[in-house]
């Protein structure tokens, strides 16, 4: 998959730092979520270099996984799926037993699933030895 159109004028101008000062401001929960998903979406298929941001925006995605808004858990499972597009995501992804953490998703006849799916198919592909 491709880079986000709007990923290099983001990041050309600043917009994804302040996004994620944004995001590290904690204001409330709606910016908090809406700036990392935000960033999720616009390192499709890119590695998030900056390695603070990699581990807050990842974790805090993996954790929306179990909120109880059925719309924040697909779209951070959506943000999952476009940062597993580059292998230099994975391990920050499978970090904390990602993978057996998803059980829980694959046991129920829910739209995740197939996200899920996707993500796993990503890892295991595209992955390097030590993320297969």
């Amino acid at each position: 998959t491709s880079q986000h159109p709007f990923f290099q004028s983001l990041s050309e101008c600043g917009g994804i730092k302040k996004i994620f000062e944004l995001f590290q401001k904690n204001l409330n929960s709606y910016t908090k979520d809406y700036s990392a998903l935000i960033i999720g979406f616009v390192y499709r298929a890119q590695v998030i270099t900056d390695q603070l941001m990699k581990k807050e925006i990842i974790s805090y995605l993996k954790n929306l996984l179990n909120d109880t808004d059925d719309w924040k858990k697909k779209i951070s499972m959506s943000a999952l799926k476009y940062l597993s597009q580059n292998a230099g995501n994975h391990s920050e992804i499978l970090k904390d037993d990602f993978i057996s953490n998803t059980e829980q998703f694959l046991s129920n006849d829910s739209p995740r699933t197939i996200s899920l799916i996707n993500i796993l198919k990503i890892l295991i592909i595209d992955g390097s030895d030590q993320t297969r």
